[in-house]
């Protein structure tokens, strides 16, 4: 299953990366907004794991931008941002799910089953 991540802190990045390539996953990894379309017209990505804070934009307009552009991918959020009006914001964005940083690999392993076996 191949996962695209976007994640702008390059230690979380690398650890997140390695844990799911443990667990038979296969990871393009991404730090910017701009990167992500290059990314998504180039391969077929089962899932999105997206952090809301990167430098060149937040992740919330990047999510909304991607629906509008009719992208059905499942999208998860991964953010440090943790108050309710975050979590509310992502999912009415478009976000499949939310997990708070820090965040616990098997979980999110668990989260990308979920989202993946229901077909979104």
């Amino acid at each position: 299953m191949r996962v695209l991540l976007v994640e702008d802190d390059a230690l979380l990045a690398k650890a997140t990366r390695i844990g799911l390539e443990q667990a038979q996953f296969v990871v393009d990894h991404v730090s910017k907004c701009q990167q992500v379309a290059g990314f998504l017209a180039s391969y077929a990505y089962a899932v999105m794991l997206l952090d809301l804070g990167l430098p060149d934009g937040d992740g919330i307009g990047l999510l909304q931008q991607l629906r509008r552009q009719r992208y059905t991918l499942p999208i998860i959020i991964l953010t440090a941002r943790d108050q309710v009006q975050d979590r509310i914001a992502g999912l009415e964005a478009g976000a499949d799910d939310f997990v708070i940083k820090p965040y616990d690999l098997y979980e999110v392993i668990a989260r990308i089953g979920a989202v993946t076996r229901r077909g979104l």
